[in-house]
């Protein structure tokens, strides 16, 4: 394959060298080696383009330094979440390339419909697998498993030992160590199955940024551990000789030539009308410089491209490339390179822009990043268009891998020593700087004009994930004065997260955001990120581990955390705060002190009242329509302190609430509600609604695996939670009514339940494996993955029970028997469905 038109001279063999290797089909390792702007990214970056259009599936990333903090006092168990974080990153940069690359594409005359399909189907099949490696979560012990104890009380109240947790410091760490492995098991797992006929490249940029880090092994072993691949990494020199991987061959980019340079020089300059032999006499002087350092020449070639023609001695072209500096690169150069983009901005837009310097505090650059911030110095949205399209065609600009979403930025080199000297020398405007961009990044996440309760799925989502941790960089580079409100932000951040996820199952992502927190410096107020990661380790999560009596001691650890983060924030419960953080905070912390009042408590009257005063602090709270599905959430909480002590306020205080949780679009809350109307029925004495509840409850908690705040979301183990949560509440009340002596009542429960999820078992061809029918929860191989048999079965049952799903949640269950009936022992007799 003939090298492309535009690849510098000096490139152009290295690049035939790896088409050559790559032509030949076989796997092979190549180690690009080069100082920082002597082109090892544009040499990545058309070998990618090239290996793509030869048919590889090429994954082309760019990996990154794990944010690790300057003090870290948790046992190393910091550096490990970052270093986790930085693993996920890269598979997320993976999932990202297949689902754009055209490997999949049927062969030219057999693009019908079908194999299209099929193309489409395979795609979508591998990215979800890729992306599936990164979930490491999964539930711990619940009710009535392995290593539990259930004991019945009052049909209500079930107690559970070994409920799931955050393991201590030091098992943390172990099991940090475990996650990352597990992540590179599933990885390597998950590229093994490309198909054979396609074959498949591995580009990772900047792995130098990962030296002294637990991500360097790992992804080595994980390269390594596809074999097949066709693998180019590239890096920065380092210390000594530097490991080279078995079999990898080793490309060295050196600096520029004299005879490269001038070359390069001449040309680029005769391009725009400089006479040959005045190209030449600078094309010398350039050289000069920059001692033939590839950035530094190309640049200076555009600062004198976009200079006048006229004749200049050497001392003045060096004067207009390096100022008073006698090489490129010192402070003067950068000065060149600002007066260059600044005057070229001003050209353009007829008026002044500080543009180079707000370039240099941005990691990445996109459209609307750029457009908001030069918003604030007055420019129109066209015009950073305009500004935008010049500076993707620079020299001194670099993409991100292959991924035009990702943006591009200032070349390393260029920004790298830009900042530092920014940072030195105007300490103030550096903040200020960055504060621009922090601003962007807050209003993007931030939270307050988005769609309520569906829109928390963007925790969930490894975009919105990587969006956070760019925030958090700019904001931690921020003036002391205006950190307040970031660390406000920061605080609501995390607790959004908890409540979505890890009050459930403890995710990833907290974990992450803790690290980041962190890692920022030391001269800010920092104290309230042990505050949240005390809280964190403390709370009981899961529905069904939160039993009044039990675990009291960690309660009231989690009570102390959130007491003093309250305090440091000034909020009480009767607090009404008009900051939109604030006031969030303030929600869901007024939540989680009833979940502590409550559960920590013996489960006296003294303390149901507490806990209720806290969930209706939090439902006062939440008046914006963005925060009414927490309202709805503290409703139903409180309707449940009273379900034992009190059915009929229990009941007033669930009217309604099926209509706000259904025009919230809540599936979770769903299940338990219906969870509460069959606790509710069995304390009225109403033992054969109770148990049909229960089943219904079950029905929706399976649908939910797949059906969850999207209609098709993969199965996680947080959504298997909530369905063994559901199960085994079930289950606490066939068992409480058994040791009442209504066994012929559970026994036809039994049976209704088995006619109601019939159809589910004749579609699979198998008898039930539960005495009541209920559909079992998904294997660990079918967690974070749509497509597998597991989540087509679910939405089997969506299809074929929807009238059922969509039934009043009180009414009798429908429960004829499937067209081909069952047998007494509940084995499906009939033939099986079509799927």
């Amino acid at each position: 394959m003939p090298v492309a038109d535009g690849v510098p001279a000096a490139l152009a063999p290295h690049l035939r060298t790896l088409l050559a290797a790559a032509e030949s089909g076989r796997p092979a390792r190549f180690h690009v080696v080069a100082d920082s702007g002597c082109g090892k990214t544009l040499l990545l970056s058309q070998a990618a383009a090239a290996l793509n259009g030869l048919g590889y599936l090429t994954l082309f990333v760019t990996a990154s330094e794990p944010a690790y903090g300057a003090d870290d006092t948790s046992g190393g168990l910091a550096r490990l979440m970052a270093d986790k974080a930085a693993c996920r990153l890269l598979i997320s940069a993976m999932g990202d390339d297949i689902a754009r690359t055209r490997a999949f594409s049927p062969r030219a005359g057999r693009a019908d419909r079908e194999s299209t399909a099929g193309a489409a189907d395979a795609r979508a099949e591998l990215r979800s697998r890729v992306e599936a490696a990164r979930v490491t979560e999964a539930p711990g012990p619940l009710l009535g498993e392995a290593g539990t104890t259930i004991v019945v009380r009052n049909s209500t109240g079930v107690v559970v030992s070994g409920s799931g947790s955050i393991a201590p410091t030091a098992d943390q760490t172990a099991q940090l160590m475990t996650d990352i492995d597990r992540m590179g098991d599933n990885l390597i797992t998950a590229l093994r199955g490309v198909p054979e006929h396609i074959p498949l490249a591995i580009v990772v940029d900047d792995v130098h940024t990962l030296r002294g880090t637990s991500v360097e092994p790992w992804l080595t072993r994980v390269l390594a551990g596809v074999s097949r691949a066709f693998v180019i990494r590239a890096a920065r020199p380092a210390p000594g000789r530097g490991a080279v991987a078995e079999r990898e061959r080793v490309i060295r980019l050196t600096r520029m030539t004299a005879a490269e340079c001038s070359a390069h020089a001449v040309s680029a300059l005769v391009a725009v009308g400089w006479p040959s032999h005045r190209a030449e006499r600078a094309a010398a002087t350039v050289y000069e410089v920059t001692r033939g350092h590839p950035i530094a020449v190309v640049t200076c070639c555009e600062i004198l491209a976009a200079a006048d023609h006229g004749e200049r001695d050497p001392a003045t072209i060096r004067s207009l490339l390096t100022g008073a500096d006698p090489h490129w690169g010192a402070a003067g150069a950068i000065a060149t390179v600002r007066d260059h983009v600044d005057r070229s901005a001003r050209a353009l837009l007829g008026r002044p822009v500080e543009l180079f310097d707000q370039l240099v505090v941005m990691r990445r650059c996109r459209l609307p990043l750029l457009a908001a911030v030069l918003r604030e110095q007055g420019v129109l949205e066209e015009d950073a268009g305009r500004l935008h399209d010049w500076l993707t065609q620079r020299a001194f600009t670099t993409l991100f891998d292959d991924d035009p979403d990702e943006g591009w930025r200032l070349h390393d080199y260029l920004r790298e020593n830009a900042e530092r000297l920014l940072a030195a020398e105007e300490p103030s405007r550096h903040q200020q700087l960055h504060a621009a961009v922090e601003r962007y990044y807050r209003g993007v996440l931030n939270f307050d004009d988005r769609a309520a309760y569906a829109d928390g799925q963007r925790h969930e989502d490894p975009a919105w994930q990587r969006e956070s941790l760019e925030w958090l960089h700019h904001a931690a580079r921020l003036d002391r004065r205006d950190f307040p409100s970031v660390r406000n932000a920061m605080i609501r951040l995390f607790l959004d997260a908890f409540w979505w996820w890890d009050a459930e199952i403890p995710s990833t992502y907290c974990g992450e955001l803790l690290a980041a927190y962190r890692a920022l410096p030391a001269r800010l107020d920092l104290e309230w990120v042990d505050w949240l990661a005390d809280f964190r380790t403390s709370y009981v999560p899961g529905q069904g581990n939160q039993i009044p009596g039990r675990d009291v001691a960690r309660w009231a650890e989690a009570g102390v955390a959130l007491n003093k983060l309250c305090a440091k924030l000034e909020l009480r419960r009767e607090s009404d705060p008009t900051d939109p953080d604030l006031r969030r905070v303030h929600a869901i912390t007024c939540f989680l002190r009833g979940d502590i009042a409550w559960y920590g408590s013996d489960g006296s009257d003294g303390s149901r009242t507490r806990a209720a005063a806290w969930y209706r602090a939090c439902a006062r709270t939440c008046t914006e329509p963005a925060s009414h599905w927490i309202a709805t959430w503290a409703r139903w909480a409180e309707a449940t302190l009273w379900v034992e002590a009190d059915p009929a306020h229990a009941r007033a205080l669930a009217a309604g609430l099926q209509e706000r949780v259904e025009e919230d679009g809540d599936r979770e809350l769903l299940v338990y509600l219906i969870t509460l109307y069959a606790e509710l029925a069995w304390r009225e004495g109403r033992p054969d609604d109770a148990f049909d509840l229960h089943t219904r409850a079950v029905l929706h908690a399976f649908v939910y695996q797949i059906r969850q705040e999207l209609l098709r979301q993969a199965p996680s183990a947080y959504s298997h939670s909530v369905l063994r949560s559901t199960v085994a509440r079930a289950e606490a009340c066939f068992a409480a009514a058994g040791e009442a002596g209504l066994h012929d009542a559970v026994a036809r429960a039994a049976a209704r339940g088995r006619a109601y999820f019939a159809p589910y078992w004749l579609r699979r061809g198998l008898p039930p494996d539960h005495p009541h029918g209920f559909p079992p929860g998904p294997a660990p191989e079918d967690l974070g993955s749509t497509r597998t048999r597991y989540a087509d079965d679910v939405q089997w049952v969506i299809d074929a029970m929807e009238g059922e799903l969509g039934a009043p949640l009180e009414d009798p269950l429908r429960t004829s028997p499937p067209e081909r009936g069952e047998g007494d022992d509940g084995t499906p007799t009939g033939r099986r469905p079509p799927p």
